[in-house]
Parts: C-alpha cells; structure tokens; sequence
C-alpha cells in the first residue's frame, strides 16, 4: 500500500469486510509523527504528537496497561506499515 502513496504522511485505514475488521497504519517520511498504544485485549490508542495528548491520556494508557508499540517523533524519518487485527 505505501508504495502507491506518494510524498509525507502518516494514516490510519479501518478495513472491515467477511473476513474480519483490520486497522492499518502507514508513515512516510517525516510527518508531524506517529504513536501507537496496544494493550492484551487488542485495544488500539494512536496520535500524531503525543505530547499533547498523553497529558490528558496517562491514567489511562496505565490503568488499561496500553504498552507503546510505536513512536515516530515530529519531523523523524521513517517508514513503517503497520495492521491489527480488531476484536469483535
């Protein structure tokens, strides 16, 4: 998929169908950044800059032990294609 996309970016794609529901993630180059949070139940947290998020998201991200799988900072290069399975 991130071969047909063309210059920056940094998107999130629900991709549902017969065969189950997927949340896809692809990051270009530099972006504003990527953070993504998964936790045992499969449940997915994810922002662009989570420094203005994770002040108001902390109690949570802890409470329902979400472990950061991704951290892509502001402007880093990087390219990463990512996809969860989700739970019904």
């Amino acid at each position: 998929m991130s071969e047909l996309l063309e210059g920056r970016m940094a998107i999130a794609l629900l991709q549902t169908g017969q065969r189950g529901s997927y949340l896809h993630f692809v990051h270009k180059g530099q972006t504003r950044g990527l953070h993504v949070w998964v936790n045992d139940r499969g449940e997915v947290v994810f922002c662009s800059r989570k420094e203005t998020v994770t002040p108001f998201f902390r109690d949570i991200l802890a409470q329902d032990r979400f472990n950061a799988t991704v951290s892509v900072k502001w402007k880093e290069e990087k390219d990463i294609k990512l996809s969860f399975a989700v739970k019904d």
